[in-house]
């Protein structure tokens, strides 16, 4: 036998010896391994039966789920279908809003535009009313002069009747100085001829008085001057008030201040007053 045979002969031990052992070791780990797998099928049959009551428990949890899920489900598609409806009616009344808005919108610019108009109005009214009192105040001087024009009117009408009586009682004045005065002629001539000298009388200057005391019935008046003014018993004093003349009075008492003069001649009865005036010279 060669050296190669005797080797693999003693290969052939060596590994049969190791395939031996390695059986009984295989054959001893096999016991335990059983034993191991027995213990693990009973831990997997208790661990199953506890997992196969989980599941059982999470099936009946995930059924309970299922149907409290289909019930908030359905709640969720009863809000969803009263969401809807929820959200129609928030458009119809964002559609009304808008149309409430816009009917606010065009109540305001009526509004605006009122007012508007009430400004124009009453600014109207304002310039109607300053031209009513304009026209008001014109209405007022119009009728104050119509009122002046016409008392103008009156007077001058009454100054033209007084004008014309006063012409009219002049004119009768004059013809009754004229008659008087061709009395006087006469005087004179019949005082001439009985060799009276009229060289020593006077001429009377112009002097202007003021009646200060009357009596009608007696017929005299009292005149406010006297000596001081240079008036001298036998002059005469024409009597007026205003326009009107009321007739003639003669000096008959002088004093410093005042004249007492006798009434010589009273136009138509006419009665003379205190504050009348006199004048020697009309």
């Amino acid at each position: 036998m060669s050296a190669i045979g005797k080797i693999f002969i003693v290969l052939n031990l060596v590994f049969s010896l190791v395939i031996v052992g390695a059986a009984a070791s295989y054959l001893s780990k096999a016991d335990d391994w059983k034993t191991k797998y027995d213990e693990k099928e009973a831990q997997y049959t208790t661990e199953k039966e506890t997992w196969s009551q989980d599941l059982s428990d999470e099936r009946a949890r995930n059924e309970t789920l299922r149907t409290e899920g289909d019930d908030k489900q359905s709640k969720i598609e009863d809000l969803e279908v009263a969401n809807e409806n929820l959200n129609a009616s928030n458009q119809r009344k964002d559609l009304d809003n808008q149309q409430l808005r816009s009917s606010v919108d065009q109540i305001k610019n009526t509004l605006a535009d009122f007012r508007q108009n009430m400004n124009d109005l009453n600014n109207r009214n304002s310039a109607l009313t300053d031209e009513n009192a304009q026209l008001r105040t014109a209405s007022l001087d119009a009728l104050e002069k119509q009122k002046q024009a016409e008392a103008d009117l009156q007077r001058k009408v009454g100054d033209l009747s007084r004008a014309t009586e006063r012409i009219s009682e002049l004119e009768v004045a004059v013809a009754q100085i004229e008659e008087e005065k061709g009395h006087l002629d006469s005087l004179l001539k019949i005082a001439q001829s009985k060799g009276f000298d009229i060289s020593s009388l006077v001429a009377m200057k112009k002097v202007d008085a003021t009646v200060v005391e009357v009596d009608n019935d007696l017929g005299f008046v009292v005149l406010s001057v006297g000596k001081d003014d240079e008036v001298s018993k036998g002059w005469t004093f024409q009597i007026y008030r205003d326009d009107q003349y009321l007739g003639e009075v003669e000096i008959d008492e002088v004093y410093d201040k005042f004249s007492a003069a006798k009434i010589k001649f009273a136009k138509d009865g006419a009665l003379f007053q205190i504050h009348d005036a006199a004048t020697t010279v009309l």
